[in-house]
């Protein structure tokens, strides 16, 4: 059973009450271990008025609190009203271990949202290094608890790679220098290129459009790629220089702010709500009709009919809301029939989520061996 501790508590609330930012070192036990952390709360905060959350992970050998100091994310939760929280990681040198620690800091969000009055739309995380190969784990394993996510210096290892999968779509954004040794851009033996783990993460998004390409300066190039909705978006920040060891910023050799750059992005990409399931006696969205059979084998046959032409995509849950696969159709032309594949499905009940840029459905199916 989880217990949790939280130091300094009183002092954090003397310091809300009178409109000053608060420093505070709490911890958690969790797993049989106390887990430590360094928290930030912004001189906005008040109980009354949820905040925002950033979740911090330091690089290797490193602290929270050294993290704090090499970001200054700080001065920018003072700036924008947000609460930081810099966990650290176990071990000597400290590291994250990359499936221990999603428990870790799910475990740390319950703890923080007890306590704090959070926005729990907008829960978000960024690593440096070790902490943003982490961060991709995190988006990956807690997609449905953090909003959106941003990965300084760090990529996805190649073991993690090729088995990560996501609970939701999830928006994040990268920032690596081309002249990276430790984490070399075109990769290594242990960590995948970061062109491709970026049109990996878009594939699991299924942002099947871009990458849109903009130069921010002579060496800083945004690319983007977002499903058809606009609504999620892999973005990646690539400069010529910068290296390993230096966190992104406009006065350093990346000549941009990563922190700027990731908050404007993380208010833009708050956890949507949950939408209400569609009942099955409900009439169809005008514009949009949509049937499925109730009971499918090895094949769905998908019919739909549309009032104007449009482009559709078509995402297929689980029970629990887990994607079970993407499909994406060009322009259909009012009436069409799309087959999607159910032979490796396992048996049980899924719902097919259509969309097209106006218009959007959902249906139940039942897929049976």
């Amino acid at each position: 059973m989880l217990c949790y501790r939280i130091i300094a508590a009183v002092l954090m609330i003397a310091f809300a009450a009178i409109g000053h930012a608060a420093d505070i070192d709490g911890s958690i036990t969790y797993d049989g271990n106390e887990r430590t952390y360094y928290l930030h709360i912004p001189p906005q905060y008040n109980e009354e008025d949820p905040l925002p959350l950033l979740i911090a992970l330091h690089f290797y050998g490193g602290t929270g609190e050294a993290m704090a100091m090499t970001t200054n994310l700080n001065a920018k939760a003072d700036q924008e009203g947000f609460i930081a929280v810099y966990p650290d990681a176990l071990g000597s040198p400290p590291s994250w271990d990359m499936y221990g620690d999603v428990g870790f800091t799910s475990a740390l969000i319950d703890s923080l949202l007890d306590e704090y009055g959070i926005d729990t739309l907008r829960i978000f995380a960024a690593g440096y290094s070790n902490g943003a190969f982490m961060a991709h784990v995190l988006a990956a394993d807690l997609s449905k608890r953090i909003a959106a996510v941003s990965m300084v210096a760090g990529g996805l290892m190649i073991t993690y790679w090729w088995e990560f999968s996501l609970d939701r779509p999830i928006s994040t954004i990268h920032f690596h220098a081309r002249d990276d040794a430790a984490v070399p851009y075109d990769g290594s033996q242990g960590t995948a290129p970061v062109e491709e783990m970026l049109q990996s993460w878009s594939t699991q998004n299924g942002c099947t459009e871009g990458p849109d390409s903009f130069w921010h300066t002579a060496a800083a190039l945004r690319q983007t790629w977002s499903n058809p909705d606009g609504d999620v978006e892999n973005v990646l920040w690539s400069t010529n220089e910068g290296g390993h060891y230096n966190w992104p910023t406009e006065s350093g050799p990346h000549e941009i702010s990563a922190n700027d750059l990731m908050w404007e992005f993380f208010i833009a990409h708050p956890m949507p709500e949950d939408e209400p399931a569609v009942a099955e006696s409900q009439e169809p969205t005008s514009g949009l009709k949509l049937h499925v059979p109730e009971i499918v084998t090895d094949k769905c046959r998908v019919s739909l009919s549309l009032d104007t032409p449009e482009s559709v995509y078509i995402v297929l849950f689980d029970a629990t809301g887990r994607k079970a696969g993407t499909y994406s159709r060009a322009v259909i032309q009012r009436f069409d029939f799309i087959d999607i594949n159910t032979s490796d499905l396992e048996s049980g009940v899924y719902y097919l989520k259509v969309s097209t840029p106006t218009l959007r459905e959902t249906a139940r199916v039942i897929v049976v061996d």
